[in-house]
């Protein structure tokens, strides 16, 4: 098999140098950009625990960046046996295009599989050891750690406690809230009760609730029902919309049981479907981009050299990412099905490849 032989064994080492090498190339420069970002923001923190910060933040960067680095591997693999005349060689060999792709494809399959185990086991715990270093050390509000979970929050500012039942952090929306006016001798003095809420920074909005007040004058609490009412929160309680992320730190069987119990309560679990097929979709971006890239390569010969090489890349990154995002936005807003909005885009642009492959005729 083409695989096993002298030259498949060298595509397959070009293929590793040149994704290794890249993936090395794009996580340092987004390491870079982001401190030179957000310096500012670690003024006051010793050297070992900004290391140890970044040392956290790297299993994230190199789960997105992986993807791309296996398309630079697939890329510059392809473009060294184009420029030597070695794949030509090899056609006139009676060796297909799928043999000699099907190398690179495998070890595409291989950083996919690699990818899914680190963005399911290692990416959740080293992103909430960097939210508990970022909140502890670094923004010195260790409260706002408490809210980096999947629901049931419970938070307390000055005099006042509230509970969040879920809270959805890109649409800045919460359903279930209950917020509990003690006084300084820790007696209840009202307690708001809202279906739903929507946060505009320290302006919440409360549709649907209920006004409880506690009042040593009456025997009983005195009750009214709003539709609306609009209230004004303190900075820290503004900020939970920002820091509860459920579906960057939970498992992929984690999330599928956060959504069962979610919609088992009745409460909208779309969003959370979708970054679900998501976790899967994502893994197959490399493989995506790859079969993308092959016709290309193949149809434009010994043209554009590295910089050639370079522009497929951002070209190919460009359209997958734009589809890919657009089809994720049209299912956040209930425009597809979760499950299409994961997987539209990554069947779209795979026929598209296959086409485009069986097209050149090799």
């Amino acid at each position: 098999m083409f695989i096993f032989n002298k030259m498949g064994r060298q595509l397959t080492g070009q293929f590793w140098i040149y994704c290794l090498s890249g993936l090395l190339v794009f996580v340092s420069l987004f390491l870079t950009a982001d401190f030179l970002g957000n310096g500012n923001q670690y003024e006051g923190i010793s050297r070992g625990e900004l290391l140890t910060f970044y040392y956290y933040m790297l299993p994230e960067v190199v789960y997105r960046m992986l993807p791309v680095a296996s398309l630079i591997g697939v890329i510059f693999a392809l473009a060294q046996i184009q420029r030597t005349n070695e794949l030509l060689a090899l056609f006139s060999l009676g060796i297909s295009l799928w043999q000699v792709t099907s190398v690179l494809l495998f070890s595409v399959a291989i950083t996919a599989v690699f990818n899914f185990y680190l963005g399911d086991q290692i990416v959740p715990q080293s992103i909430q050891n960097k939210n508990y270093l970022y909140y502890h050390q670094i923004k010195k509000k260790p409260g706002l750690y408490s809210t980096v979970k999947t629901g049931k929050i419970w938070y307390k500012v000055k005099d006042t406690i509230f509970y969040l039942q879920t809270l959805n952090p890109e649409s800045s929306r919460a359903e279930g809230l209950k917020m509990f006016l003690i006084s300084p001798e820790w007696k209840l003095l009202q307690l708001i009760e809202a279906r739903q809420v929507l946060m505009d920074g320290q302006i919440w909005k409360l549709k649907e609730g209920l006004v409880t007040l506690f009042s040593t004058e009456n025997q009983f609490p005195m009750t009214e029902t709003f539709k609306e009412k609009t209230i004004v929160m303190e900075e820290e309680a503004a900020q939970l919309a920002e820091t509860a992320k459920p579906s960057e730190v939970l498992k992929v069987n984690e999330l599928k049981r956060f959504i069962e119990r979610n919609r088992e309560a009745g409460l909208d679990t779309r969003r959370y479907e979708v970054d679900y097929y998501s976790k899967w979709s994502f893994v197959f971006a490399g493989l995506i981009m790859s079969l993308m890239a092959i016709p290309f390569l193949i149809t434009r010969g010994r043209s554009g050299g590295l910089m050639g090489s370079i522009g497929v890349v951002l070209g190919l990154v460009f359209i997958f990412w734009t589809f890919y995002s657009s089809s994720l936005a049209l299912g956040y807003h209930g425009r597809l099905s979760p499950l299409l909005a994961a997987w539209s885009s990554n069947v779209i642009l795979f026929i598209s490849g296959l086409y485009f492959i069986q097209k050149t005729g090799r």
